[in-house]
């Protein structure tokens, strides 16, 4: 379907705008012109607004609806793929925006920190500290397309845990035995310490509150990889704005709400297990069973700036990601296989030029 294409143009040479990482302004590339995108704080109070009662989550299913957009720089008709919200033209690249469409649209936005350029330097040191790396790699990153701006969804949970649980504490303590042991060819008796463990019934509760716990909510890069970039500093979100994204790939969620939830939940269990662990204390610990009430269940709909480079190398593809905040890069590397091998003779001759002197000279 044909949709209206948003830009945001200069004010004063009328060319469209892009959100400059690091700040709060549209920049304009041709006139260096900057106007500020005036979108209020989101304060714990905004955020308990925006952020939806999951009891009261209607059918959150994707809408898996394609678009047209007319570019206002070429004229043009742009395809976007469904669930696409920005992405630049393939023929003047003026950054292209379109409304949300699913039927939870992103409720804020963690606005990109790290520009293009640092992105580059993060990625070049990340390539640097690699063992074996292929030359081809270190030439990859100063391309102007070695690394791309996306913005993606994710789901963030709330919630307050109160857990109720009954084990058993065990405590070790040690006791003196009497074994046979066979020294110097002959049995005889020995003393020695031996740990036991003293068990005793326990009951009680623990706590827990969870807050911005992040799941992926898209499947345009592996989960694997996303989780790697955590932690997002989900305190600097701010409210959903297009000018946020505006020059940057951005997208909505394609996974429903109810796997997000599930995993949420998953990793909730296993931080409530920890703490149930601890709650018993002692030296090891038996648990029997844990009852765990979840209230104030909350979600919201954000989306998290990455940088991101895919790229071929022996007939493979690998992607690598950066957190566009705190710069921490995680991703899948290839290795040159000449220079590992280069490598190992190396050490061959090494080795067996050691062993000819050894031989000839060690004697003497």
């Amino acid at each position: 379907m044909h949709v209206k294409a948003e830009v945001f143009p200069c004010p004063g040479c009328g060319s469209a705008m892009r959100y400059a990482p690091g700040t709060e302004n549209l920049h304009c590339d041709y006139c260096g012109s900057d106007q500020p995108i005036d979108v209020p704080p989101l304060t714990p109070e905004v955020k308990r607004e925006l952020a939806s009662c999951l009891v009261q989550a209607q059918s959150c299913h994707p809408r898996e609806i394609g678009k047209v957009l007319d570019c206002p720089g070429c004229g043009a008709d742009v395809s976007f793929e469904p669930l696409t919200i920005g992405e630049p033209c393939p023929y003047c690249r003026t950054p292209l925006l379109s409304e949300p469409g699913n039927p939870l649209p992103p409720s804020a936005v963690l606005p990109f920190v790290i520009d293009h350029k640092a992105a580059q330097k993060i990625f070049r040191k990340w390539i640097g500290n690699l063992w074996f790396a292929p030359g081809a790699l270190s030439r990859l990153v100063d391309t102007e397309k070695a690394l791309e701006g996306l913005y993606l969804p994710f789901w963030i949970f709330d919630a307050e845990t109160r857990s109720y649980y009954e084990g058993e504490r065990g405590d070790a303590y040690y006791v003196t035995v009497e074994r046979i042991r066979t020294i110097n060819g002959r049995e005889v008796p020995v003393q020695e310490q031996e740990r036991r463990i003293r068990w005793t019934p326990v009951s009680g509760a623990t706590s827990r509150s969870f807050r911005d716990l992040p799941i992926a909510a898209t499947d345009a890069l592996p989960s694997g990889l996303l989780s790697g970039l955590q932690p997002w500093a989900s305190g600097r979100m701010r409210s959903f704005d297009l000018r946020w994204l505006s020059g940057f790939g951005s997208y909505e969620y394609s996974r429903p709400l109810e796997v997000g939830y599930q995993e949420a939940r998953s990793i909730m269990e296993s931080v409530i297990d920890n703490d149930v662990l601890r709650s018993i204390g002692g030296d090891e610990q038996r648990v029997y069973g844990i009852d765990t009430r979840y209230d104030e269940e909350r979600f919201a709909v954000p989306l998290f700036p990455i940088w991101r480079s895919t790229f071929r190398y022996g007939g493979r593809e690998y992607t690598i990601a950066i957190n566009a905040v705190s710069g921490q890069i995680t991703g899948e590397r290839p290795y040159s296989y000449w220079k590992i091998f280069f490598l190992i003779v190396t050490i061959l001759m090494i080795l067996g030029t050691a062993a000819w002197l050894y031989q000839h000279y060690g004697g003497y």
